[in-house]
């Protein structure tokens, strides 16, 4: 079992990167080609791009990864993605018409078209995680990849902006008709979805798992731009910068979640029929050890190198960068508790959750930016996730979601690491967060293990 976990950790890790690199490769060199005014209009388009494709998207990849095991689940749930593609585009349209968000009426078609199939690659990712082709989702990413890089730089270069969106269009095209033929149902036996009808499938997928994650991702995007509203009121260039920065480095470590989350979700799936504790373990285990272990390591070789650091204040930088990677811990441990939660068919509960996280988050950012601005935020960022975790602590393990042979001595041992990262930050000691990252890599090495007797 851990060759065949270590194989799609390993292929979902090289198409997430090949996705994302299209994508940021785009944006580097079209700052060369288009002039400033289409390149902040695409900028724009590509923020609220992400926003719909990555809420509608990323849900139904999620329900995907649920469901869609089997021939009879694999066909209802590639249904259901070219269905929420066409919603996220409908949605989109009337996002752009009412608030006159779209770049031009001539071009709301090609934006429309983009939102669709954005939506459906987010979507169908997870039909390969579920049915363990992991492999195959890493050549259609790689190959999407490619195109949307290549086409969307020769579309920019000779048609400029109409160009750039046709070039998108033809590679989104191409990959809608690429994963059609490529992507076959696993032969893998589900008595619990070959047996139910496919109206209840649809229900049971729809409201347990679909519906909670979308809501729950509307919640987090308003949250997000509140906080930007009330820092851009508080903080000087400085702190926008230093802000900015190390949310963009906390965004890169969450590589990690999403890459180990989809494997993650796979085994825990499997594990319904035998409920093997063992396995539940690692869920948490997996997501928590090797995530801190790497937020030491950017800790660490970020500030020994001084790399960006003199872009901005650097002690407002590190301030900002230590506090929003500690609160990511918080989040890759939640997102074993999510994982869990959408496995057991309870995604509902994830919607009072994220409303306790939403008003906190925006309560503190009150308050705090307030105070002192962009180390507020992160902080406001930081105490939401912590309290909405322990508010939301004892519900969990009444209901058996959290793993308690996951709280042994390796776990109070890396509060007390994170206790001495405190100290570091403040006695300057930096080069301790390495030491730090590899007990937290030796833990994980003690756990994978642990996984070897499975």
């Amino acid at each position: 079992m851990l060759k065949s976990v270590s194989s799609s950790f390993l292929w979902s890790g090289i198409g997430f990167v090949f996705n994302k690199v299209g994508l940021i490769g785009l944006l580097s060199v079209l700052s060369f080609v288009l002039n400033k005014d289409d390149y902040s209009d695409f900028n724009l388009f590509i923020i609220s791009s992400n926003v719909f494709s990555g809420v509608f998207g990323a849900s139904m990849s999620i329900t995907a990864n649920r469901y869609g095991i089997g021939t009879p689940g694999f066909s209802l749930i590639r249904k259901m993605c070219f269905a929420i593609s066409l919603i996220s585009s409908v949605v989109f349209f009337l996002y752009s018409v009412l608030l006159k968000n779209s770049i031009d009426l001539d071009f709301l078609i090609y934006e429309i078209l983009i939102i669709f199939f954005t939506t459906f690659l987010t979507s169908i990712n997870g039909l390969y995680y579920a049915n363990n082709n992991f492999k195959g989702y890493a050549y259609l990413n790689i190959i999407y990849g490619i195109l949307y890089f290549s086409l969307g730089y020769i579309g920019a270069y000779f048609y400029e902006l109409i160009g750039l969106f046709i070039g998108l269009n033809i590679a989104g095209l191409f990959f809608c008709i690429f994963s059609f033929f490529y992507l076959k149902p696993s032969l893998i036996n589900n008595s619990d979805i070959q047996d139910s009808s496919t109206s209840l499938l649809v229900k049971r997928s729809i409201k347990n798992v679909l519906v909670p994650n979308i809501i729950s991702g509307f919640l987090f995007q308003p949250a997000i731009l509140i906080s930007a509203h009330y820092l851009n009121n508080a903080a000087d260039g400085d702190g926008l910068i230093a802000y900015s920065l190390a949310n963009q480095f906390r965004m890169i470590g969450g590589f990690y979640i999403v890459v180990s989350g989809s494997v993650l979700m796979k085994l825990l799936v499997d594990n319904l029929a035998i409920s093997d504790l063992r396995i539940e373990r690692f869920n948490y285990t997996f997501s928590y050890y090797p995530y801190l272990g790497l937020v030491f390591l950017i800790l660490s070789l970020l500030k020994l190198s001084n790399i960006f650091f003199n872009l901005t204040d650097s002690y407002l930088l590190y301030r900002n960068l230590y506090i929003l990677l500690l609160a990511s811990v918080i989040t890759a441990f939640k997102s074993s508790i999510a994982r869990k939660l959408v496995s057991s068919e309870e995604g509902k509960i994830s919607i009072f959750s994220n409303l306790t996280w939403f008003i906190l988050f925006i309560v503190f950012n009150y308050f705090l930016i307030k105070e002192w601005a962009s180390v507020g935020a992160s902080a406001a960022f930081l105490l939401a996730n912590l309290f909405q975790l322990i508010i939301w602590a004892h519900y969990y393990y009444s209901k058996g979601i959290l793993n308690i042979s996951f709280f042994d001595f390796k776990f109070y041992i890396s509060l007390l690491l994170i206790i001495i990262s405190v100290f570091v930050f403040f006695s300057g000691f930096y080069y301790l967060n390495f030491i730090l990252s590899l007990v937290c890599f030796y833990f994980t090495y003690t756990e994978i293990q642990k996984f070897k007797t499975l």
